[in-house]
């Protein structure tokens, strides 16, 4: 039986649709709305937990071989749909001349290191990586194109969360990791020397937008006792990793944060202040401070840093023997593994020196160097001298962890994502500053 559908039943229904079709686009708009506005946070932060949240363990000569598991195909498929993203909704190659020193620099280190990959001695596993860098490039250049300042901060204020999240699922579960960490907090399968990076850095945010109300204005998000409680949540688990690297670098960028934008009067006050108080703990606190830096090891380990200086001499015969361009992205991971038994550099201009040689080295050296100035330009009254609160912290913090940590200069994890969103974030204001005094001028004239 044939049902003929009369017009008042079609007019029913296209009105059904017509009313329906409102709530449709709104909340598709609203959708849209939440993309644009946390889009860098929804690019970013999977990428860092891909490559630096392990829900297994595994042996190191299992990397090493290429093997692939579900961590390694998760991992993989987040960085291609990161990808797929960037191509399809900003697929514009960047334009030579509209390149900063920063960004030209960036690309370069991150072209050879990728590029080293073809005579790597780990090809699969390094070919794989240097995809993975050139990828965070094409990210990093999208982010200094089209993202605003506003952007940023949300990705800073999500980066926060994130960290919230991982210390509650610490806190409800220690994982077995190794003998060697146990004691140490952390959560997943994720060592505490790459965990602490994320205390680390989720403290020294939380630190800059308690201390600046400037930098709260911006989202106008949280009070700011939320910050501060964020913050202490950070640094105490940080000081429950007992990851003395990370520890020490939170304490340089403390510093570089209190002098940073202040009157020289209260710098010397500042310091002044800062060496009673420090006085005052080591003569209180001396030796409970020793025997939790000591962490119970043996002293002639402490002597060489854990075995580091030892490794750090084989490491620079290494690069006597091919100093130009090194073994290959990825080498430095297993190189050391037999005759010292620890894996990577552990310092990140020990790691770039025999993954890229010296070439690689200078490039390395470049980027550095040129984030150094640009935050040094943003003195009080600058225009990029706020968001330099948390900038020059979080690079301090970095660099100075980086001595015995080689995560810097290692693709495709969190402390390394964050270099190259450094420059990103430096190239946004940059943009903002020229568009404003562009503006100014066109005010004046």
């Amino acid at each position: 039986m044939t049902t003929v559908a009369t017009p008042h039943v079609v007019h029913a229904a296209l009105d059904r649709v017509d009313h329906a079709r409102p709530r449709f686009v709104a909340m598709r708009s609203k959708g849209r709305g939440i993309v644009e506005r946390w889009w860098i946070a929804m690019l970013v932060l999977p990428m860092m937990i891909a490559s630096d949240w392990k829900y297994r363990r595994r042996v190191s000569t299992s990397a090493l071989t290429g093997s692939v598991d579900s961590q390694i195909v998760i991992e993989v498929a987040v960085y291609g749909l990161v990808l797929l993203y960037v191509v399809l909704k900003h697929g514009r190659a960047p334009r030579l001349r509209r390149t900063s020193n920063l960004l030209f620099s960036m690309w370069f280190s991150s072209a050879f290191l990728a590029g080293s990959s073809l005579y790597a001695i780990y090809a699969k596993v390094s070919i794989v990586r240097g995809v993975q860098v050139l990828i965070i490039c094409s990210v990093i250049q999208t982010i200094a194109t089209n993202a605003r300042i506003e952007h940023l901060h949300r990705f800073a204020h999500a980066y926060l969360i994130l960290v919230v999240v991982a210390i509650g699922v610490g806190a409800m579960h220690q994982y077995h990791i190794a003998n060697t960490v146990d004691g140490r907090f952390h959560w997943l399968y994720v060592h505490p020397v790459p965990g602490a990076m994320w205390f680390m850095v989720a403290a020294l945010i939380s630190a800059a937008y308690v201390r600046s109300a400037e930098l709260r204005g911006v989202l106008n998000l949280w009070p700011t006792w939320v910050y501060a409680g964020l913050g202490s949540l950070a640094t105490v688990a940080l000081i429950l990793t007992k990851t003395r690297g990370s520890i020490a670098g939170f304490a340089v960028a403390i510093v570089a944060m209190l002098l940073l934008h202040t009157q020289a009067k209260t710098k010397l006050d500042i310091a002044a202040f800062g060496i009673l108080i420090l006085t005052t703990i080591i003569a209180a606190f001396g030796s409970l401070i020793l025997l939790y830096l000591g962490r119970g090891e043996d002293p002639s380990k402490l002597a060489t840093l854990n075995e580091r200086t030892n490794l750090w001499a084989i490491a620079f015969q290494r690069v006597a023997e091919r100093p130009i361009t090194g073994y290959g992205l990825g080498a430095s991971r297993g190189l050391f593994l037999d005759s010292v038994g620890l894996g990577g550099g552990h310092n990140a201009f020990v790691n770039v020196l025999v993954d890229v040689g010296i070439v690689g080295f200078l490039a390395f050296v470049a980027v550095l160097t040129f984030i150094v100035c640009k935050l040094w330009r943003y003195r009080r009254g600058t225009f990029g001298h706020r968001d330099a609160l948390i900038l020059l912290p979080v690079f301090v913090a970095l660099l100075a962890n980086s001595i015995t940590a080689e995560f810097l200069a290692v693709p495709a994890n969190h402390a390394s994502l964050w270099l190259m969103l450094l420059c990103g974030w430096i190239a946004v204001l940059d943009r903002a500053d020229r568009s404003y005094a562009a503006a100014n001028t066109y005010v004046r004239a």
